[in-house]
């Protein structure tokens, strides 16, 4: 499978939020559900599902 990405830098929090929403705007429900249990997956592992969630925050840092 072949994939098309893209680097975007913006100016502000702001600006990123808007271009955030207007690419969620044109995804289908089945598409967001996808990225949805991708994130889950990420956080909870590959049995995210059949587990019981423990109620904690996570983040996640970058090197910039």
């Amino acid at each position: 499978m072949e994939r098309n990405r893209r680097v975007r830098c913006f100016q502000s929090f702001e600006e990123e939020n808007k271009a955030e929403y207007r690419r969620r705007q044109k995804m289908t429900p089945e598409q967001r559900m996808k990225e949805f249990e991708v994130l889950q997956e990420r956080r909870w592992g590959k049995d995210w599902t059949q587990k019981p969630m423990e109620k904690i925050a996570t983040w996640e840092t970058l090197d910039w």
